[in-house]
């Protein structure tokens, strides 16, 4: 089933083999329906979708996830229960089938939605770079081993942290960003700071502007 990750008591499928009631450990029923898409399902960035499935339950917002012909999530639909608008979540692929970038969540006719967007290896499908809207970047590097297991080493360039009102330390009260080189913290600068734990490696989140020519 699409859009909840549950633990389930019960389970029912139809023709297809497709889940469409789940029953979790409390009682509760999820119901999911699939259907062909109709005028109601817009295109994203010139994609039709070809099948709508909806996810819905007494205590959870109907979640709606449209399908293009090869069964790839293109958007996702979630009421709102706090606003009269849903939520939207676009995903896009390229002509492998590899996710190029994924939006963050918006209303409707939103004007301005930033994205997440993707890099792959151009040999296999593993990803060796994620962008996010805020200027921090993600490197994977993967290593094959003797044993036939392969090591993915994960290096963040900028790290976006929300801040605890509650925090002991008043440079962590507010969001702020961290980053690094070569393992080292960096300040507001692009300086390489001698220790990773001093105020100057938090950098309130208005103050921060990514500096890609510090990583060529």
């Amino acid at each position: 089933m699409s859009g909840v990750s549950l633990i389930a008591a019960a389970s029912a499928h139809d023709e297809f083999r497709r889940t469409v009631e789940l029953t979790d450990p409390d009682g509760v029923k999820f119901i999911t329906t699939y259907a062909r898409c109709g005028s109601d399902c817009a295109a994203v960035d010139g994609v039709a979708p070809a099948m709508k499935v909806e996810t819905d339950s007494p205590i959870t917002p109907k979640v709606t996830r449209y399908l293009d012909q090869l069964g790839r999530v293109v958007p996702v639909r979630t009421e709102s229960f706090a606003s009269a608008h849903d939520i939207f979540e676009d995903v896009r692929h390229d002509a492998r089938g590899r996710v190029l970038r994924r939006s963050a969540p918006y209303v409707a006719n939103a004007t301005k939605v930033p994205n997440t967007t993707y890099e792959y290896d151009d040999d296999l499908p593993r990803v060796v770079k994620e962008t996010r809207p805020d200027g921090g970047e993600t490197a994977y590097a993967y290593a094959a081993g003797t044993d036939g297991a392969t090591t993915v080493t994960a290096t963040e360039k900028a790290r976006v942290m929300p801040g605890d009102p509650d925090h002991k330390y008043p440079n962590s009260r507010r969001p702020y960003v961290r980053w690094a080189k070569h393992g080292k913290a960096l300040d507001v600068d692009g300086n390489i700071l001698q220790k990773g734990n001093t105020p100057e490696a938090h950098i309130p989140l208005e103050d921060f502007r990514f500096n890609p020519d510090l990583f060529k």
